[in-house]
């Protein structure tokens, strides 16, 4: 065990000691580091095929345990989101599983929320320096992540399925016989087809979600479903249009982030590369384990280690806001 501990903190070390551009000399200099990052992709992918939870939740606490500048580790990770969401992303198109009329409202406020995030950035870092600005990542992110454990394991515990929407009371014309059932095409219910009319308020809603959300995740790279899922299921009602339109929105959020982060000179291109590269074997293997194992169990389990990361991060962030005050 205490060579292992050892080993940990050695590659913690080498994290430190690179550069935030993470060139591939530096990584491919140190064997240990790069097989280091493929199993942290590796495990990534696992835990995402298997339990369903989003890859940043996993990631982002990862690289921050292991020493990763939090600078670096907002970059890494969107673009760890943009690469990994682009085939899920084309496969719900191609099932039409993504509402574009909810799409359009989230998206309209995307850029401009991302850019002031990003100024917000800039001028923390500016104004009051890199010791500064990783606090102000490091505390939302474990605060953050700390609320998804939470979320996760109590709809968990309590047996609850996430339902965002009243359901409604059957009556007696839904008292339906047998035979027509039968004739019929009852696969899924009429009110969990593509949404195509949209109020007013839902479209504030959405546009607001959408402002809100985008502004996290430049900040944090964390957000994305967790927090336009009740949203969304509330306006489409339909789980796979809310997954589509999530990973569609995800997906644009990402990409913006990710030139964003470029034009800072910030983004770890090849330490990602090694991520994603460990990721696609996992995420093979978390899809096969989930189909012999309990998924309630598996997620119930993987929110319990959010939870704990999302608190260790917390630590840390509160520890380096004493050292700066």
């Amino acid at each position: 065990m205490l060579e292992i501990a050892d080993a940990l903190f050695s590659i913690s070390v080498t994290f430190l000691t690179l550069e935030t551009s993470f060139d591939l000399a530096a990584i491919t200099a140190d064997p240990a580091l790069m097989i280091f990052l493929i199993l942290i992709g590796f495990g990534i992918g696992t835990g995402v095929g298997a339990s369903g939870i989003g890859g940043a939740i996993l990631l982002v606490p990862s690289l921050l345990y292991l020493g990763v500048p939090p600078q670096a580790v907002v970059a890494a990770s969107l673009l760890f989101n943009f690469t990994t969401n682009i085939p899920s992303t084309l496969l719900h198109a191609r099932k039409r599983h993504i509402n574009y009329r909810a799409l359009v409202y989230l998206m309209i406020p995307l850029i401009p929320s991302m850019f002031v995030a990003h100024w917000l950035w800039g001028y923390i870092y500016t104004a009051f320096g890199s010791e500064t600005l990783d606090v102000v990542i490091t505390l939302p992110i474990g605060i953050i992540v700390i609320g998804i454990g939470i979320y996760i394991m109590r709809g968990r515990l309590l047996n609850k399925k996430y339902r965002f929407f009243p359901a409604r009371k059957k009556t007696s014309a839904d008292s339906i016989d047998d035979s027509k059932i039968n004739s019929e095409d009852t696969s899924e219910d009429k009110s969990l087809e593509y949404k195509t009319k949209i109020t007013k308020r839902e479209k504030g809603g959405l546009s607001f979600m959408g402002s809100l959300d985008s502004f996290i995740i430049q900040l944090t790279s964390i957000g994305g479903g967790v927090f336009m899922t009740p949203i969304l299921l509330k306006v489409l009602h339909s789980p796979k249009h809310v997954a589509g339109t999530n990973l569609a929105f995800g997906l644009f959020a990402a990409l913006v982030g990710v030139f964003l982060h470029f034009s800072i000179e910030d983004s770890p291109l090849y330490l990602v590369m090694f991520l994603v590269i460990g990721s696609i074997p996992g995420s093979y293997l978390g899809v096969r384990v989930a189909t012999f194992t309990n998924p309630k169990k598996l997620v119930l389990l993987f929110a319990f280690i959010i939870f704990l990361a999302g608190i260790l991060i917390t630590n840390k962030g509160i520890e380096n806001f004493s050292m700066i005050t």
